[in-house]
């Protein structure tokens, strides 16, 4: 999955381009996937005899819809869930990123906090993300517990870490490409949400099963 920044940068252009109400929830809602410990809060769907997996955006929908449409922490949720298969297809099906061989996810983390700089200063980035009031009380976090103040911490800390080093998979172009992509995907996906339905087909860039 992407990192907390590129999230972040994509749901700022996103912003700039089409105007969120509560843009704070709705940055909130674009990392609160990884927030929580249990990676089926990204809404795992299995496709091929389990052989492969995407996020399941027609179920999340399905369940949230009448939310997509008014709350954007929701909606925040929601792209963060469309982001992260377009990470992977970029990652896997246009890098050719092997996580099998050892030090190499390692590597793609290290690459996560070498490129988060140069994310922050191009993208014009600052740190807008706050836990709002009764959080506790939505159905998401019923759903799943989530755990936002260490994350948030976390987040913090991406804001101030100033590594040393080249990135190696995940790239500054690499970033860029994924981010400019996400953001015209995301926008027509909005455009879709307006009538209850989707846009992106979550099916076609489905994944085969493996560690990341």
């Amino acid at each position: 999955m992407a990192s907390r920044i590129v999230h972040l940068a994509i749901a700022n252009e996103i912003n700039k381009l089409h105007p969120i109400p509560e843009p704070e929830r709705f940055f909130l809602g674009s990392i609160l996937p990884d927030a929580c410990p249990d990676k089926q809060a990204h809404y795992n769907k299995l496709l091929a005899n389990g052989a492969k997996k995407t996020n399941d955006l027609s179920g999340f929908r399905r369940k949230y819809g009448s939310r997509l449409q008014n709350d954007p922490l929701y909606l925040g949720y929601y792209l963060h869930l469309l982001q992260d298969i377009l990470f992977r297809n970029e990652i896997y099906g246009v890098v050719g990123f092997d996580p099998r061989p050892a030090g190499n996810v390692a590597q793609l983390h290290l690459d996560y906090r070498l490129t988060n700089r140069s994310v922050i200063d191009k993208y014009g980035l600052t740190n807008q993300v706050r836990v709002p009031a009764g959080l506790e009380a939505e159905p998401l976090w019923q759903e799943w517990q989530f755990a936002p103040v260490p994350f948030l911490e976390e987040l913090a800390q991406d804001f101030r870490d100033t590594p040393q080093g080249t990135p190696k998979y995940f790239t500054e172009a690499v970033a860029d490409r994924l981010i400019h992509r996400s953001v015209e995907l995301c926008l027509q996906e909005l455009e879709a949400l307006r009538t209850g339905a989707g846009f992106f087909d979550e099916d076609r860039f489905c994944w085969e099963r493996r560690v990341l």
